[in-house]
C-alpha cells in the first residue's frame, strides 16, 4: 500500500537496496509506489500506480520513524520487522484516481526484482506518470525531514535555472518581500575566487560588486553561484558565518575564499543543514 502520511518513508528489506537507491538518484528525484495484488494488498489498490514521493539524501532507520509493533504480524519475520531500512520522503502525492500498472507501463508489469530494488522508469513510463492527476499530501513535520528538504532543495536548485524543476504538486511555499533574505556564494569569472555573504536583493548586490571591476579589460565579473533563500536576516546571516567558518582554512580577504567548485558544493550543503 501508500500511506505516507502514517508512514512517511521510502522502506527496504535489505540495506544492500536502500543504498543503491541513493547512489543512483539526485536530489528532486521522485519515486512511484506500484501495489503488489496479492493479498497482503487492499483489494482496491491491487495492481494500481498509488503515489509518489520525492527521495530523501540520507538514509534512516524505519523504527525511528514508525512504531513497528503496530504493524500486522505478517509484516515480521521470527519477530523481525521486514523492511527495517529506510529514506525520508521528503515530498509525496497521491494519484486520484490510481491507474492500472498495466495501463501506464509499456510492457504491462514492472520486472519482478522491482518488489526488492527501485527500478528506473523508461521516458515513456515516466510521462505517462507524470501525466496523472497528481494530489500532494501533507507529511508530519519532523525534523530529519525538513533537514534533508533543505538539503535536496539547495542542490537542486541552482541559480542557473529560473527556479526550482516545476513537477505535479511542487511544494512553493512564500515569504513576505521585507523578510526575504538570501544567503549566496558569487564567484569571479571562472576562477576558484568566490565572495560569500547575505542580501535582500541579489541582483543590487551583483551590481554593487560588479560597479568598480573593469570589465571590459578583464572581461570577468561577479555572478551568482549558490544562493539560498531565507525567511529572515538572522538565517541567512547564520548560513553565511556558517560558510566562512567550515572554508577558514580557505580564506584570503575579508568573506572571499579561494577554493574548487567540488568544496564550495560540499561547505554549502553543510552550511544549509546546520541552519
Amino acid at each position: 500500500g501508500f500511506s505516507p502520511e502514517r508512514i512517511p518513508i521510502i522502506t527496504f528489506s535489505h540495506k544492500g537496496s536502500r543504498d543503491s537507491l541513493l547512489r543512483n538518484s539526485e536530489p528532486g528525484d521522485l519515486i512511484a509506489f506500484v501495489a503488489t495484488k496479492g493479498d497482503e494488498t487492499a483489494e482496491k489498490d491491487r495492481g494500481r500506480v498509488l503515489g509518489a514521493a520525492e527521495i530523501g539524501t540520507k538514509e534512516v532507520r524505519t523504527e525511528e520513524v514508525v512504531v513497528t509493533s503496530t504493524f500486522p504480524a505478517r509484516d515480521f519475520i521470527d519477530g523481525k520487522f521486514r523492511w527495517p531500512e529506510a529514506i525520508p520522503m521528503l515530498r509525496a502525492w497521491r494519484f486520484d484516481p490510481p491507474p492500472l500498472a498495466n495501463e501506464v507501463f509499456r510492457k504491462g508489469n514492472l520486472p519482478p526484482h522491482a518488489q526488492v530494488h527501485a527500478v528506473q522508469l523508461s521516458d515513456f513510463e515516466e510521462a505517462a506518470i507524470r501525466s496523472l492527476n497528481w494530489k500532494e499530501v501533507e507529511l508530519a513535520p519532523t525534523k530529519e525531514r525538513q533537514r534533508q528538504r533543505r538539503l535536496s532543495d539547495a542542490v537542486s536548485d541552482q541559480p542557473t535555472r529560473p527556479g526550482p524543476v516545476v513537477r505535479p504538486g511542487t511544494y512553493t511555499s512564500t515569504v513576505s518581500e521585507k523578510e526575504e533574505e538570501w544567503t549566496y556564494a558569487a564567484r569571479f569569472g571562472s576562477s576558484p575566487i568566490w565572495k560569500i555573504g547575505h542580501t535582500s536583493d541579489l541582483d543590487q548586490r551583483m551590481r554593487d560588486l560588479n560597479a568598480h571591476i573593469p570589465v571590459e579589460y578583464l572581461e570577468e565579473r561577479w555572478s551568482i553561484g549558490w544562493r539560498q533563500k531565507w525567511p529572515s536576516t538572522e538565517r541567512a546571516r547564520e548560513m553565511e558565518q556558517r560558510l566562512l567558518t567550515i572554508l577558514v582554512h580557505r580564506r584570503t580577504q575579508g568573506e572571499r575564499v579561494k577554493c574548487g567548485e567540488d568544496e564550495i558544493r560540499g561547505a554549502w550543503i553543510e552550511a544549509i543543514a546546520g541552519v
